[in-house]
């Protein structure tokens, strides 16, 4: 199974022109399961990406964040039928996790996407109760899990560190080590305030899954334009098996 992570950076920095290169990037490594991030809700923006994408079509699950909040949401979209859609509310009054049960090859397994609060930048004050309701959240579910998302949470933090406790990292599993950084792209150019840093991440349940191989991708700027790249953030992609 491809499995890819992805912040699209909703319909900011220049998105027209970023909209074919989102669909490029995904046609390009044609991956099976997609978690998007910071999904444009009022112009239906991963349909308009994905309707576009050449080969098999993908089941679309879109949650919009909390509240006023809601023209940004999140998106899982995936080749294999899906069934038992669900969202989360997360602390804090704003932030969404995403879950839906993927039949691969006839099996069962659990995905689920979110995107963590971004504020405060250098405390996990937000983002570790976050990560908490979401592993309570998901701790129930007994098939095969991966857990996609933006966590806006450096490997070090006390909020990833959680994560780890119970689920892998499936790049770290296979590479030895996390990405040397996942944002800023060069759409960002030098006007970023934390970077450069890792923030997005694909978990999986340790015990019946396995990661065997993990790129990062996005990172090109477009020929023509030095700073035009398909998002903010890179994307983080790996192959994962069933373990036995």
């Amino acid at each position: 199974m491809k499995i890819l992570t992805f912040n699209l950076r909703h319909n900011n920095d220049h998105w027209e022109q970023r909209k074919p290169l989102c669909i490029n990037l995904i046609e390009q490594y044609q991956p099976d399961i997609i978690g998007f991030q910071e999904v444009w809700m009022p112009i239906k923006q991963v349909h308009l990406i994905m309707d576009k994408v050449n080969g098999a079509p993908y089941h679309l699950h879109v949650s919009p964040k909390q509240a006023h909040h809601g023209t940004e949401g999140v998106a899982i979209a995936s080749r294999y039928p899906t069934s038992g859609f669900e969202t989360f509310n997360l602390p804090g009054g704003e932030r969404v996790a995403q879950r839906v049960t993927v039949s691969v090859g006839g099996r069962p397994m659990v995905f689920a996407n979110t995107h963590l609060h971004h504020r405060p930048f250098f405390n996990e004050t937000e983002r570790l109760p976050q990560m908490q309701a979401l592993i309570q959240w998901l701790s129930p579910m007994t098939s095969p899990t991966i857990l996609t998302g933006d966590m806006n949470a450096v490997p070090e933090s006390e909020t990833i560190q959680l994560a780890k406790s119970v689920f892998d990292s499936a790049y770290e599993q296979v590479r030895g080590k996390e990405p040397d950084y996942t944002y800023p792209a060069p759409i960002v150019g030098d006007k970023f305030d934390r970077g450069p840093v890792m923030i997005d991440y694909v978990f999986i349940t340790r015990e019946n899954l396995l990661a065997t191989s993990g790129i990062v991708i996005g990172g090109e700027a477009h020929g023509d334009d030095p700073v035009l790249s398909a998002s903010d953030h890179l994307g983080v992609l790996v192959n994962v098996d069933f373990r036995g």
